[in-house]
Protein backbone atom coordinates (compact mmCIF):
# COMPACT_ATOMS: atom_id res chain seq x y z
CA UNK A 1 0.00 0.00 0.00
CA UNK A 2 1.40 3.53 -0.81
CA UNK A 3 0.26 6.43 0.88
CA UNK A 4 1.32 10.03 -0.87
CA UNK A 5 1.02 12.54 1.40
CA UNK A 6 2.35 14.98 -1.39
CA UNK A 7 5.55 15.33 -3.42
CA UNK A 8 8.00 15.58 -0.91
CA UNK A 9 6.55 12.75 1.39
CA UNK A 10 5.25 9.35 0.27
CA UNK A 11 4.98 6.25 2.39
CA UNK A 12 5.17 2.54 1.04
CA UNK A 13 3.77 0.01 3.41
CA UNK A 14 4.02 -4.01 3.08
CA UNK A 15 3.01 -7.66 4.49
CA UNK A 16 4.73 -10.33 3.18
CA UNK A 17 3.71 -13.90 4.42
CA UNK A 18 5.07 -17.11 3.19
CA UNK A 19 4.15 -20.91 4.40
CA UNK A 20 4.87 -24.59 3.73
CA UNK A 21 3.13 -27.66 4.88
CA UNK A 22 5.22 -30.53 5.21
CA UNK A 23 8.07 -29.08 3.88
CA UNK A 24 11.56 -30.60 4.18
CA UNK A 25 13.77 -30.55 7.11
CA UNK A 26 17.08 -31.58 8.46
CA UNK A 27 17.19 -33.63 11.06
CA UNK A 28 20.21 -35.69 13.27
CA UNK A 29 20.48 -39.11 15.01
CA UNK A 30 22.84 -41.21 17.17
CA UNK A 31 25.07 -43.81 15.06
CA UNK A 32 27.63 -46.22 15.40
CA UNK A 33 25.97 -46.62 19.15
CA UNK A 34 26.58 -42.81 19.64
CA UNK A 35 29.95 -42.19 18.26
CA UNK A 36 28.38 -40.08 15.34
CA UNK A 37 26.01 -38.37 14.50
CA UNK A 38 23.84 -39.31 10.74
CA UNK A 39 22.66 -36.56 9.07
CA UNK A 40 19.00 -37.09 6.94
CA UNK A 41 16.61 -35.59 5.20
CA UNK A 42 12.59 -36.28 5.76
CA UNK A 43 9.24 -34.50 5.35
CA UNK A 44 7.77 -33.51 8.72
CA UNK A 45 6.10 -30.16 9.79
CA UNK A 46 5.72 -26.46 8.48
CA UNK A 47 7.72 -23.72 7.80
CA UNK A 48 6.09 -20.39 8.45
CA UNK A 49 7.87 -16.64 7.12
CA UNK A 50 6.13 -13.54 7.56
CA UNK A 51 7.55 -10.35 6.90
CA UNK A 52 6.42 -6.81 7.31
CA UNK A 53 7.48 -3.13 7.67
CA UNK A 54 7.39 0.68 5.98
CA UNK A 55 9.66 2.51 3.64
CA UNK A 56 9.78 6.63 3.39
CA UNK A 57 10.83 8.76 1.54
CA UNK A 58 10.43 12.89 2.20
CA UNK A 59 12.11 15.72 -0.04
CA UNK A 60 12.33 18.71 2.01
CA UNK A 61 14.44 20.29 -0.74
CA UNK A 62 14.13 19.50 -4.50
CA UNK A 63 17.51 18.83 -4.41
CA UNK A 64 17.56 16.06 -1.08
CA UNK A 65 16.40 12.85 -0.26
CA UNK A 66 15.87 10.92 2.47
CA UNK A 67 15.18 7.44 2.36
CA UNK A 68 14.56 5.27 5.48
CA UNK A 69 12.64 1.64 5.84
CA UNK A 70 11.95 -0.63 8.59
CA UNK A 71 11.30 -3.86 8.79
CA UNK A 72 9.87 -7.01 11.28
CA UNK A 73 10.75 -10.56 10.03
CA UNK A 74 9.42 -13.49 11.92
CA UNK A 75 10.65 -17.24 10.92
CA UNK A 76 9.78 -20.51 12.29
CA UNK A 77 9.76 -24.15 11.99
CA UNK A 78 7.67 -26.79 13.64
CA UNK A 79 8.29 -30.77 12.99
CA UNK A 80 11.02 -33.01 13.20
CA UNK A 81 13.02 -29.94 14.04
CA UNK A 82 11.92 -26.64 16.09
CA UNK A 83 13.57 -23.41 15.12
CA UNK A 84 12.85 -19.96 15.67
CA UNK A 85 13.44 -16.23 14.73
CA UNK A 86 12.28 -13.00 15.07
CA UNK A 87 14.46 -9.47 13.61
CA UNK A 88 14.24 -5.85 12.99
CA UNK A 89 16.10 -4.95 9.79
CA UNK A 90 16.49 -1.41 8.98
CA UNK A 91 17.82 0.73 6.17
CA UNK A 92 18.79 5.08 6.29
CA UNK A 93 19.95 6.99 3.03
CA UNK A 94 20.49 10.51 2.24
CA UNK A 95 21.08 11.30 -1.26
CA UNK A 96 22.01 15.33 -2.10
CA UNK A 97 22.41 16.26 -5.85
CA UNK A 98 23.91 20.01 -6.91
CA UNK A 99 23.99 20.14 -10.98
CA UNK A 100 25.88 17.39 -12.27
CA UNK A 101 27.08 16.40 -8.75
CA UNK A 102 25.79 14.34 -6.15
CA UNK A 103 26.84 12.39 -2.70
CA UNK A 104 25.34 10.42 -0.18
CA UNK A 105 25.23 8.22 2.30
CA UNK A 106 23.89 4.91 3.67
CA UNK A 107 23.56 2.58 6.43
CA UNK A 108 21.42 -0.81 7.26
CA UNK A 109 20.84 -3.29 9.58
CA UNK A 110 20.82 -6.78 8.38
CA UNK A 111 19.28 -8.46 11.20
CA UNK A 112 18.33 -12.40 11.21
CA UNK A 113 17.49 -14.77 8.80
CA UNK A 114 16.75 -18.41 8.34
CA UNK A 115 17.36 -21.39 6.09
CA UNK A 116 14.03 -23.28 5.57
CA UNK A 117 16.09 -26.86 4.96
CA UNK A 118 18.72 -26.67 7.17
CA UNK A 119 17.70 -24.16 9.54
CA UNK A 120 21.03 -22.61 9.48
CA UNK A 121 20.60 -18.71 11.22
CA UNK A 122 22.07 -15.83 9.78
CA UNK A 123 23.16 -13.16 11.71
CA UNK A 124 23.89 -9.99 8.66
CA UNK A 125 27.03 -7.43 9.97
CA UNK A 126 26.01 -3.95 9.66
CA UNK A 127 26.81 -2.05 5.89
CA UNK A 128 27.85 1.48 6.19
CA UNK A 129 29.17 4.43 3.11
CA UNK A 130 29.40 7.26 2.28
CA UNK A 131 29.41 8.20 -1.59
CA UNK A 132 29.80 11.04 -4.03
CA UNK A 133 30.21 11.33 -7.61
CA UNK A 134 29.53 13.03 -10.95
CA UNK A 135 27.01 12.22 -14.09
CA UNK A 136 25.34 13.67 -17.29
CA UNK A 137 24.02 10.90 -18.61
CA UNK A 138 26.54 9.57 -20.79
CA UNK A 139 29.16 9.06 -18.72
CA UNK A 140 28.86 8.29 -14.57
CA UNK A 141 32.16 8.33 -12.03
CA UNK A 142 31.19 7.19 -8.35
CA UNK A 143 33.44 7.09 -5.68
CA UNK A 144 32.35 5.57 -2.29
CA UNK A 145 34.24 4.98 0.70
CA UNK A 146 32.37 1.67 2.69
CA UNK A 147 32.62 0.63 6.17
CA UNK A 148 35.39 2.99 7.50
CA UNK A 149 35.55 2.04 10.98
CA UNK A 150 35.88 -1.65 10.60
CA UNK A 151 39.30 -2.97 10.50
CA UNK A 152 38.67 -6.89 10.82
CA UNK A 153 37.48 -8.99 7.85
CA UNK A 154 34.31 -10.78 9.68
CA UNK A 155 31.16 -11.67 7.57
CA UNK A 156 27.74 -12.77 8.59
CA UNK A 157 28.19 -15.11 11.73
CA UNK A 158 25.56 -18.70 10.73
CA UNK A 159 24.25 -20.52 13.43
CA UNK A 160 22.78 -23.83 14.00
CA UNK A 161 21.37 -24.87 16.98
CA UNK A 162 19.38 -28.79 17.38
CA UNK A 163 19.18 -30.89 20.50
CA UNK A 164 21.62 -33.02 19.20
CA UNK A 165 24.18 -30.97 16.85
CA UNK A 166 25.31 -27.43 17.38
CA UNK A 167 27.33 -25.54 15.16
CA UNK A 168 29.11 -21.86 14.80
CA UNK A 169 30.54 -20.44 12.02
CA UNK A 170 32.20 -17.21 11.49
CA UNK A 171 33.10 -16.90 7.46
CA UNK A 172 35.82 -14.42 6.59
CA UNK A 173 35.16 -12.03 3.15
CA UNK A 174 37.12 -9.28 1.55
CA UNK A 175 33.65 -8.27 -0.47
CA UNK A 176 30.47 -6.65 1.48
CA UNK A 177 31.74 -5.73 5.43
CA UNK A 178 35.81 -4.97 5.35
CA UNK A 179 37.04 -1.28 4.66
CA UNK A 180 36.80 -0.46 1.14
CA UNK A 181 37.28 2.08 -1.23
CA UNK A 182 35.06 1.41 -4.65
CA UNK A 183 35.82 3.59 -7.85
CA UNK A 184 33.32 2.64 -10.71
CA UNK A 185 33.14 4.37 -14.15
CA UNK A 186 30.65 4.09 -16.25
CA UNK A 187 29.40 5.10 -20.31
CA UNK A 188 26.02 4.87 -21.74
CA UNK A 189 25.10 4.93 -25.31
CA UNK A 190 22.38 3.84 -27.14
CA UNK A 191 22.01 1.36 -29.53
CA UNK A 192 19.18 -0.10 -31.58
CA UNK A 193 15.76 1.99 -32.96
CA UNK A 194 14.30 4.22 -32.06
CA UNK A 195 10.55 4.39 -31.10
CA UNK A 196 8.63 7.74 -32.15
CA UNK A 197 6.47 8.91 -29.19
CA UNK A 198 2.90 8.88 -30.01
CA UNK A 199 2.83 6.38 -32.69
CA UNK A 200 2.95 2.97 -30.36
CA UNK A 201 0.01 1.81 -32.28
CA UNK A 202 0.85 1.83 -35.76
CA UNK A 203 3.47 -0.14 -37.82
CA UNK A 204 7.14 1.21 -37.16
CA UNK A 205 9.70 1.50 -39.98
CA UNK A 206 13.03 0.44 -40.43
CA UNK A 207 15.15 -2.71 -39.19
CA UNK A 208 14.66 -4.67 -36.16
CA UNK A 209 16.83 -4.72 -33.33
CA UNK A 210 17.11 -6.60 -30.30
CA UNK A 211 17.72 -3.45 -27.86
CA UNK A 212 14.80 -0.82 -28.30
CA UNK A 213 14.95 2.70 -26.72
Amino acid sequence: YTWLLSNRFFANFFVDYFRTFNSITTVWAPYARGEALLQSYLNSGWYHDFKGGVYLTYKPVNNLEINGGVQYANVFSRGATRADVSAVQYSLSCNYYIGLFYGGGFIGGGGESMDVLSHTVFCSRTPYNISAGWGNGVWNVNLAVCNFLRSNWHANINKIDSPLYQKWTLPYSSDSYHRQVKLSVSYTFSYGKKLQRGNEVGAQQGVSSAVLK
